[in-house]
C-alpha cells in the first residue's frame, strides 16, 4: 500500500513493529525525536508541505522533496517516530538532529551540522562539511567527514573515524577503534578499548588510558614526539591488554591516566 500528500503540513502515518523513516532534502533542516508507539508524525512549516512528497508502503516513511519546486528556501522538517524505528536523512544543506531512542541511523549531509543522541543501533554518518556531535552509543559508529570537529560520548561498540579536517574528541571507548585524520588533534578521555589504531597527518593525539592495564605500544612518527604521563600502578596482574598503533608524520602522543 502507498500513500502520499503534498499539500498539508502536517501528516500522521499508522506504522507496525519495525517503521523505518527514510527523508530527503535539498535545502532543509531536519529533526527527529521520539514520540508514540505505531505512529509518525511529520510536521512542515506553514506552507512548506506542498513541497515535499511523503508516501508510505507498509511501515516505510518515504519523504522527498517534489522535483518541480526548485526549493532554493531553507526550511525546517520534524518527524515525531516510534521508539526503534531506523531512520536514514539526506540533505544537501541544512542541520540534522536525531534525539530519542530510535534504532539504526544512517546519515547523509553535503552542508551542516549533525547531532545524534540516544540512538540504541549503529550509528553511520558522512558529511562534506560541518560538525558532528554524537552521544553515548551502545553500537558500532562509522564517521567519515572532510570539513568539520567530530564529538563522540562513551561507546560501548566499535569506533571508525575518517576526517580530513578537524579535531576528533571522544569521551569513552571499550571496543575496537580505529582514526584516520589528515588535520586535526585527536583526544580520547578514557581509551578501554582492546585495540585502538590512529593515524594522522599533522595534528597531535592524546589517550587516557586507565590503571591497571598492560599496554602495547607501536608509535612511529617524522617530526612528533611521544609522552607518558601515565601514572605508576599500584602492583599487581594487569586487568586487561590495549593496544595502540600510532603512525603521524607531524604530530605527538602523549598517554595519560584516567579514571
Amino acid at each position: 500500500m502507498s500513500r502520499h500528500s503534498d499539500t498539508s503540513d502536517h501528516e500522521s502515518f499508522t506504522v507496525g513493529d519495525r517503521p523505518r523513516v527514510m527523508a530527503s532534502s535539498g535545502v532543509a533542516d531536519l529533526s527527529v525525536t521520539v514520540g508514540e508507539p505505531g505512529s509518525v508524525e511529520v510536521h512542515f512549516p506553514s506552507g512548506g508541505g506542498d513541497r515535499y512528497r511523503i508516501q508510505q508502503s507498509g511501515d516505510r516513511i518515504t519523504i522527498r522533496p517534489e522535483e518541480r519546486t526548485g526549493l532554493r528556501t531553507s526550511i525546517s522538517i520534524e518527524l515525531a517516530v516510534p521508539p526503534a524505528t531506523d531512520v536514514k536523512l539526506a540533505t544537501a544543506s541544512g542541520d540534522i538532529e536525531v534525539v530519542g531512542e530510535v534504532n539504526d541511523v544512517d546519515v547523509s549531509s553535503a552542508s551542516g551540522d549533525v547531532h545524534i543522541a540516544g540512538a540504541g543501533g549503529a550509528v553511520r554518518i558522512k558529511s562534506a562539511s560541518g560538525d558532528i556531535d554524537v552521544g553515548d552509543t551502545d553500537d558500532m559508529v562509522e564517521v567519515t567527514t572532510v570539513s568539520g570537529d567530530v564529538r563522540l560520548g562513551d561507546a560501548s561498540g566499535s569506533v571508525t573515524i575518517h576526517t580530513a579536517s578537524g579535531d576528533i574528541r571522544m569521551s569513552g571507548l571499550d571496543d575496537i577503534c580505529a582514526v584516520n585524520s589528515v588535520s586535526g588533534d585527536v583526544a580520547v578521555r578514557r581509551c578501554d578499548a582492546s585495540d585502538i589504531s590512529v593515524r594522522t597527518m599533522s595534528g597531535d593525539v592524546v589517550l587516557g588510558l586507565p590503571s591497571r592495564r598492560r599496554v602495547e605500544l607501536d608509535f612511529e612518527s617524522v617530526a612528533g614526539d611521544m609522552r607518558n604521563d601515565i601514572e605508576p600502578g599500584g602492583g599487581g596482574e594487569p586487568e586487561g591488554t590495549i593496544s595502540v598503533r600510532c603512525r603521524s608524520v607531524s604530530g605527538d602522543l602523549t598517554l595519560r591516566s584516567c579514571e
